[in-house]
């Protein structure tokens, strides 16, 4: 690690981050840390580095479960995934997300949405939880940052 450009080098307590390019996606894994219970598990395409930030066990979204819809939130179910962190700048992950979020609006529950990372919240089947419009908890709750 002491051969990555000082450019790219960015400090997380006592982790070096190597790719800071979306620093939207590093501030949610802090949230996350900070908010999301001991046990939850997330899903990301940057697991290595949202693993190190959230201090949360972590999959990498896998490309071929991203569709159909149903594929993807029975992975999402068969992992007991809690948390999506998605990178918005990933376009297939992106649409193939969104389209499921869309889809099943009763399993997913948009937390946060910056200009580059989104958060969601999985919910379980039979949850009858269901937010008008994805809804979203107070500002306080959310991670901070742009919009």
């Amino acid at each position: 690690m002491d051969e990555t450009r000082p450019a790219t080098r960015r400090r997380s307590g006592e982790f070096l981050i190597k790719r800071p390019s979306n620093f939207d996606v590093q501030r949610m894994a802090m949230w996350m840390r900070d908010s999301a219970g001991p046990d939850d598990r997330f899903a990301s395409g940057q697991r290595d580095m949202v693993v190190v930030l959230a201090a949360r066990t972590g999959f990498a979204l896998p490309l071929a479960q991203l569709t159909p819809v149903d594929s993807l939130v029975s992975w999402l179910a068969r992992e007991r995934i809690r948390w999506l962190l998605l990178d918005r700048t990933v376009l297939t992950s992106r649409e193939a997300v969104e389209a499921a979020a869309r889809a099943r609006r009763e399993r997913f529950r948009l937390v946060a949405q910056l200009r580059r990372a989104s958060l969601y919240e999985v919910l379980p089947a039979g949850s009858g939880v269901r937010l008008p419009g994805g809804g979203t908890p107070a500002r306080s709750d959310r991670p901070s940052g742009r919009r």
